[in-house]
């Protein structure tokens, strides 16, 4: 009986912490895995980072709420295409969009699954303009290594997030797209797996 009430509220703290972050079928996995969670592990993951050029100063020109309305539009959309390939959506960073893979369920291929959520969100982000009447680019950096991932924060607000260099080298990536007129750049570490899968 104490073991299934520990169960229960396990379970109970798992479903309310990751519905935010995996699709359902990744929570559904990480519900009935023996061994899938864990407060915090160092992993290598698959990160990914996007953002939308210029779209500081696109957002100036419209009202709060039309702001509002397309920010809200853009990230479902971002997210339905990382949620696709079994992606953990990490945080929003004003337009910009943070995912990982291999945690906090290992994903076999990771880095491959990364790449074609990167080719998802930009599909996705032509249909999103053409749907609006604009012309956003966005650029998307994509990088694999190891970094220290779990519930990071306080009492009144804890968040599932990797940290390390890893992630800071995605952050870079994804900001020199623009210098090699790119909208996609992924890094040597993500194309040598790839080419040992191949």
């Amino acid at each position: 009986l104490v073991y299934y009430a520990k169960f229960k509220k396990e379970n109970a703290f798992i479903r309310t912490m990751f519905s935010r972050y995996v699709n359902k079928d990744v929570l559904q996995k990480l519900l009935h895995s023996n061994s899938g969670y864990k407060e915090s592990e160092k992993r290598y993951i698959t990160v990914f980072f996007s953002d939308l050029r210029g779209f500081t100063d696109f957002s100036e020109t419209l009202e709060p709420e039309e702001l509002t309305e397309l920010l809200n539009d853009y990230f479902a959309r971002m997210v339905s295409e990382i949620f696709k390939q079994n992606g953990t959506v990490d945080k929003f960073i004003g337009d910009a969009v943070m995912a990982f893979w291999n945690a906090p369920l290992p994903i076999e291929n990771h880095e491959r699954c990364a790449i074609k959520a990167a080719i998802g969100t930009q599909e996705a982000l032509e249909k999103f303009n053409k749907e609006h009447g604009v012309a956003l680019k966005m650029g998307i950096g994509i990088h694999s290594g190891f970094a220290v991932v779990g519930n990071i924060g306080g009492s009144e607000r804890i968040s599932y997030t990797a940290l390390g260099d890893s992630v800071n080298t995605t952050s870079r990536i994804e900001g020199i797209t623009k210098k090699y007129g790119v909208n996609i750049l992924i890094s040597g570490e993500v194309v040598g797996a790839i080419k040992k899968v191949d």
